[in-house]
């Protein structure tokens, strides 16, 4: 890795280290949404938040980088505490305590009695169980890690949904492989190591918490193991030299520059004696006008009329027209979808007036952020239901302009989706 590639990623991590300041909470905790209300109602998206937060806060300070003392130490208490308040058959699942244990252990302030507590209990599930062995190993008790871990079910568990603790099957593989490289089980690990590998690799859709466990875990195994230290290839493109390389660390990237509009060929050539993985990724949006409506899972329906209620030409707009846009958003699965996310882009010619409530007169979304030329709404649905969301814009400035489509995804599920199209737009002088 280049000195500009590490520069650049030092400096996004201790961004989003900086920003994660605005999400604690004067107990200690972090809210999932910024600006998070304080309350002493337990909340299981935010105690999830709290513990994956906390969790990033330590990897990042013992790789080096800057964590604000008050921050942790802030965040210190209210898990130690809520760990040592936690009972059997509460409001807090047994997951969810034992992520906060795990990372107890990992910040080297394991809650022995709150771990034995929870291994007492009948109600630990895949997840809680590896996650439990594991703190036990960080704890140096590795003899009671290992019972854990034998008695630790092997049968992944099947997600329909991602729930409160974001989950999936291969999310859980990689809390089990951190596990098990506590505690040196080389041989499972290798197993497990090589069905997560196979999911990063295909073209299967994992959410950013899978793929940054997916990933923490893997790194961590060839960390211990060593086998990841180095390998060398070669590769080229389009019959330009070939390029021979050597890498000192299990990850290597580099970005490849003057591809073609109609692509190139890139050839790899393994050099080494042992299996490499090549992949090429790519990524953009949809050129002006070129945006296909489309839905899978979701439907989106967005009405243009006058405050008034009457019809309204949205295609042609005299200057300083105000306009109604109306959004409705169905769910069309059987089963419930919590994380929508709904972007509402205007053009550049229009302004948002009024960020108006949902259809029922209730605010009808978990968190809205208005923005100079787009709303970014995130609410949840059941199956069948709809929500739609009602805004006030106006016609500002002269000239054409493009009008985006609208999209609405499942955040933790991208083959449910909806969007419209795009099409251009007219602001024109009024009549005199």
């Amino acid at each position: 890795m280049d000195q500009a590639r590490r520069d650049s990623i030092d400096s996004r991590v201790q961004t989003v280290l900086d920003r994660l300041r605005g999400f604690q909470l004067p107990s200690g905790a972090l809210s999932y949404w910024p600006g998070g209300a304080s309350s002493s109602a337990y909340d299981r998206r935010n105690s999830w938040a709290t513990n994956y937060v906390g969790h990033f806060l330590i990897e990042a300070e013992r790789r080096g980088y800057y964590v604000p003392p008050s921050m942790k130490t802030d965040w210190l208490d209210h898990q130690r505490s809520t760990a040592q308040g936690w009972t059997v058959g509460g409001a807090s699942p047994a997951m969810d305590q034992a992520y906060r244990l795990y990372t107890l252990a990992l910040a080297g302030r394991a809650e022995m009695g709150a771990m034995n507590r929870l291994r007492a209990s009948d109600e630990r599930g895949y997840v809680s169980s590896w996650y439990l062995a594991a703190a036990y190993a960080l704890a140096g008790l590795q003899d009671v890690a290992l019972e854990v871990a034998e008695q630790a079910d092997r049968q992944v568990p099947e997600y329909d949904q991602p729930g409160w603790n974001f989950g999936s099957r291969f999310r859980d593989l990689a809390v089990r492989l951190t596990a098990l490289v506590a505690l040196d089980l080389n041989a499972e690990a290798d197993a497990v190591a090589q069905e997560i590998s196979d999911a990063l690799y295909s073209n299967r859709w994992l959410s950013s918490h899978t793929i940054s466990w997916a990933l923490l875990a893997m790194a961590q195994l060839y960390d211990v193991d060593g086998s990841g230290s180095g390998f060398a290839f070669e590769f080229g493109q389009s019959g330009a030299a070939v390029a021979a390389v050597t890498s000192t660390t299990p990850v290597y990237s580099s970005e490849l520059v003057d591809l073609g509009l109609e692509g190139e060929v890139v050839e790899v050539v393994n050099t080494t004696d042992r299996v490499l993985y090549a992949s090429v990724m790519s990524e953009g949006v949809p050129a002006t006008g070129d945006e296909i409506a489309a839905a899978s899972g979701l439907a989106i329906d967005v009405d243009y009329f006058s405050p008034s209620g009457g019809p309204v030409n949205e295609r042609m707009l005299t200057q300083g027209t105000d306009l109604m846009v109306r959004v409705t958003v169905t769910n069309t699965t059987r089963t419930g979808l919590d994380d929508i996310a709904l972007i509402h882009r205007v053009p550049a010619g229009w302004e948002i007036l009024n960020a108006r409530l949902g259809d029922d007169g209730q605010a009808g979304f978990q968190y809205q952020d208005v923005r100079d030329d787009r709303l970014l709404t995130y609410f949840g649905l059941g199956s069948g239901k709809s929500r739609t969301f009602t805004t006030m814009l106006n016609a500002s400035y002269l000239g054409t302009y493009y009008l985006p489509s609208v999209t609405a995804e499942a955040m933790y599920d991208a083959t449910k989706y909806a969007r419209t199209s795009g099409y251009p737009v007219q602001v024109t002088e009024p009549r005199r």
